[in-house]
């Protein structure tokens, strides 16, 4: 019986490869693809702008990053101001292999002072961009009014031994005054520190919260978990270990944004899942303009 159902497994298989594929012309319109985030607390205000291929998925460069459109002109305005921002192109001091050449990484993109134009918490800011050939890109952000504190962060940490591996746990609650459409997001590193070695190795983890995580008026995450290995090298001694906690008040389209970016992340490899829409605040364009307020961040010492 084994055999029958691999020799019809077989003849369906090199039947599907005799049938033509048929050639579908993918609905495409030119348009820029926008991201900037804006905060009270930020010294730089940055934006990147970047154009959509005729792709399904579109792949980064080796480099990780996908290269940017520098000839876009960037307007963000106020109630009463309104600055153009500048291009730029930095090498970061990182490298990457490209055909066995080492090839410097940049950071670039559009930016202005915050000195030029402060954010203030509770306004509302429009973001302008325009290239020649493509459709006008507007959008609208209005930066939470809601202040975060550290006096309002509470933790709870444990430990486990699984599997010759040590499992750090750490939950955030933070205290809220619940109110409609509120939004967070919050951000727990696991540093650790070798002797002999000049670089902390860092693991971080997101998560991103609403008023559907609040307990009576704690908003609650779920449980950060991170992975120590418990063996190390005979030249490698652990001599310092601890977590950092930063929690940030974001507005709804960072919330909708950064949602839709971990479920399309969630999907990846996965033939069956159903498409995932990224969501965007852009007329004429794609990406998101969004707003937040942090805290300064929180260090809980484990050893």
């Amino acid at each position: 019986m084994k055999n029958i159902l691999s020799a019809i497994f077989l003849f369906m298989l090199l039947s599907a490869c005799e049938t033509p594929v048929k050639e579908y012309n993918i609905p495409y319109e030119k348009s820029l693809v926008i991201e900037s985030f804006i905060s009270p607390e930020d010294s730089v205000i940055k934006v990147s702008v970047y154009k959509n291929e005729q792709v399904l998925i579109k792949l980064p460069s080796e480099s990780g990053t996908v290269p940017q459109l520098n000839n876009a002109l960037v307007e963000l305005s106020g109630a009463d101001h309104k600055v153009q921002l500048q291009w730029y192109r930095i090498p970061t001091g990182k490298f990457y292999s490209e055909n066995g050449v080492e090839k410097p990484v940049f950071d670039e993109g559009y930016r202005i002072s915050a000195k030029s134009f402060p954010i203030i918490a509770g306004e509302t800011y429009t973001l302008k961009v325009s290239v020649p050939d493509y459709p006008e890109a507007i959008a609208n952000c209005t930066v939470p009014l809601n202040k975060v504190s550290l006096n309002n962060v509470e933790t709870i940490y444990a430990e486990k031994n699984e599997n010759s591996t040590l499992l750090q746990t750490l939950i955030v609650k933070y205290r809220v005054n619940p109110a409609p459409e509120s939004y967070y997001n919050f951000t727990v590193s696991f540093l650790q520190k070798f002797d002999k070695y000049p670089d902390l190795q860092t693991t971080t983890a997101h998560q991103l919260l609403s008023n559907e995580n609040i307990s009576g008026n704690f908003l609650i995450s779920n449980k950060f978990s991170f992975t120590e290995l418990m063996n190390y090298p005979a030249d490698m001694k652990l001599s310092k270990e601890y977590f950092e906690v930063k929690i940030y008040a974001i507005n709804k389209p960072f919330y909708l944004y950064n949602k839709s970016l971990i479920e399309a992340k969630r999907n990846e490899g996965n033939p069956f899942a159903e498409p995932v829409l990224t969501y965007t605040n852009f007329s004429g364009g794609l990406g998101v303009f969004a707003g937040y307020n942090s805290t300064p961040i929180l260090t809980i010492k484990i050893k």
